[in-house]
């Protein structure tokens, strides 16, 4: 704001010295002087805009060093262009070009000391030159000094309280943003909760009534997928599924949820640092297990060993790189040796193993190793 405000004062300033130029050149002894003193002014004046409405301000210390500098001898030159008798006339319109610049010298320099020997620079200069050019000292040079010293005063105050506002404001918005997210978070907050509350109350109903009409294994289905529902709204992956390699190995169990497997999954809480590679890997090796695990029970030939079967328990380790396990009381088929290896294969390309055990009444143990 202070910049457009010393830019335009600065061009109605050039302006009125062209009108001066044109209409009352004789008021000048040396008018190619005064020409050479506003051709210099604007030279300046259009350097410094440009310079500065680059910047967007106009706290630039060593840029209202050299406007000063520019304006200090654009007034001596324009008062030895001017007879005595006109030193304090609106002829001299360098005197209020340079109360300008002042006033910019007490915005620009960030110590206020800077600013003041740059007014004081200013007002000695103007004192030199309307002494030497009337050859005597009145209340019209006392009066015209006391003027830089004013605007100093006018400017220091002026920026200063500018500055003190834009900095309330500035606090005022980072206030109010910070307000409005937390408004925006607690808002986000109880949406998501009346969803899960929902969700989890209509699958309570649903279950309810496949209980009623004697539809058991429909309603162990439909728990099952509600507790894993549950289970990443509690972690904060309820909105992305794909984020973790323990959400993406969940979302491969959900696949089997709708199966005759009730398969329970446990973690340590941490997450595995794995390549992309290597965890679609990982996440192919246990779907080909789980698989295998559903084409087992829906044979007719395993029906009594699927039921005393039990649950399949996988379990994911993050200790030492990554270790999965998936204990499978059903054990495996006759030609599951074969997937073994193959998935053993493919994990020893991606610097991980596949162990497989057996234990009592057929159960098996995949143990998956990447890392560590």
């Amino acid at each position: 704001m202070f910049l457009r405000v010393f830019l335009l004062m600065r061009a109605y300033h050039m302006f009125a010295a062209l009108l001066t130029l044109v209409f009352d050149r004789r008021r000048f002894t040396r008018p190619w002087l005064a020409w050479l003193t506003l051709a210099g002014l604007v030279g300046e004046s259009g350097w410094l805009a440009r310079r500065l409405l680059r910047r967007g301000d106009y706290a630039h210390g060593p840029s209202a060093a050299i406007d000063v500098t520019c304006v200090a001898a654009g007034l001596a030159l324009c008062s030895a262009a001017l007879p005595a008798d006109e030193q304090f006339n609106a002829a001299n319109w360098m005197f209020p070009v340079s109360l300008m610049s002042g006033v910019g010298a007490a915005a620009a320099f960030e110590r206020r000391r800077d600013g003041f020997t740059a007014t004081t620079a200013l007002g000695g200069v103007y004192l030199a030159a309307t002494s030497l050019g009337s050859k005597r000292r009145g209340p019209a040079t006392v009066l015209g000094l006391a003027q830089y010293f004013e605007c100093y005063a006018a400017g220091a105050i002026l920026t200063r309280q500018v500055r003190r506002t834009a900095t309330q404001i500035q606090r005022l918005r980072a206030e109010a943003v910070e307000v409005a997210q937390e408004r925006g978070r607690n808002e986000a907050r109880v949406l998501l909760h009346t969803e899960l509350h929902t969700g989890a109350l209509e699958a309570l109903g649903a279950m309810r009534d496949h209980i009623m009409g004697g539809d058991g294994p429909s309603a162990a289905t439909l728990a099952r997928k509600e507790a894993a529902r549950l289970r990443r709204a509690l972690r904060g992956d309820i909105n992305r599924p794909e984020v973790g390699l323990r959400s993406r190995l969940e979302g491969v169990i959900d696949r089997y949820v709708s199966s005759a497997m009730r398969i329970e999954f446990v973690d340590d809480g941490e997450e595995p640092e794995l390549s992309m590679a290597a965890s679609d890997m990982v996440c192919d090796v246990l779907d080909a297990l789980l698989g295998e695990a559903a084409d087992l029970r829906e044979s007719p030939a395993s029906t009594k060993l699927v039921e005393g079967g039990g649950r399949i328990v996988v379990a994911l380790g993050c200790d030492e790189g990554l270790e999965l396990s998936m204990r499978d009381p059903a054990g495996h088929r006759p030609g599951a040796p074969h997937l073994t290896l193959a998935l053993a294969a493919t994990l020893s390309g991606a610097g991980g193993s596949l162990t497989v055990e057996s234990g009592r009444a057929g159960s098996s143990l995949f143990t998956l190793r990447v890392g560590g």
